[in-house]
């Protein structure tokens, strides 16, 4: 399995990593610090948004969404970049990232904090934190899993409850990716 491939498969439902870079195709989300822009004399941050989830419009990428929201409200001097997995070209290899950077792991979960299948990104999580340093956490648990319960037979899951669970804790999900992206852009 290539690089690309591996990443595509172990990044179902994840987040981000960023990293500062002047690579032309950045993949990954969280700033390595200040570099200077090619074009000017201005100091910029770039923050790349890895986006893993398969829908394009679901819970992963609303969470990353108000991550890379979070990280532009830093200031104009933040460049955000966001790049789905699904739609990268597996033979482009110019996507090396740096040795060391921060890194943010942003994952939706059908279950709830107590309740749940889920042991955070595993071995692949081990990896990040020896190639690129220690990840931190951003999880909204009890998504939706699609948007119309009608049109599927998911007797596991109760429509109501996620609902339920959706209305109350959302927005504060969606504030979690947001604090992180601003936390990340600000260097904190």
């Amino acid at each position: 399995m290539d690089r690309r491939n591996f990443l595509k498969e172990s990044a179902i439902g994840i987040a981000a990593l960023a990293f500062t870079s002047l690579l032309d195709h950045q993949v990954a989300a969280a700033p390595a610090g200040r570099i200077m822009n090619r074009n000017s004399n201005i100091n910029m941050k770039k923050i790349i948004v890895i986006d893993g989830g398969p829908r394009p419009n679901m819970n992963t990428a609303q969470m990353l969404q108000k991550f890379a929201e979070g990280a532009r409200s830093q200031g104009a001097d933040i460049e955000v970049k966001t790049v789905r997995l699904y739609e990268l070209d597996y033979n482009d290899y110019s996507l090396t990232a740096p040795k060391r950077m921060p890194v943010v792991l942003i994952e939706t979960l059908n279950g709830s904090p107590l309740r749940n299948n889920s042991n955070g990104y595993g071995s692949m999580e081990h990896c990040i934190k020896i190639a690129l340093g220690e990840p931190r956490h951003v999880v909204a648990y009890n998504t939706y899993q699609v948007k119309n319960y009608d049109r599927y037979e998911l007797a596991g899951f109760s429509e109501e409850a996620k609902r339920k669970w959706r209305d109350e804790h959302w927005e504060e999900d969606l504030q979690k990716a947001f604090d992180a992206g601003r936390r990340m852009a600000a260097g904190i």
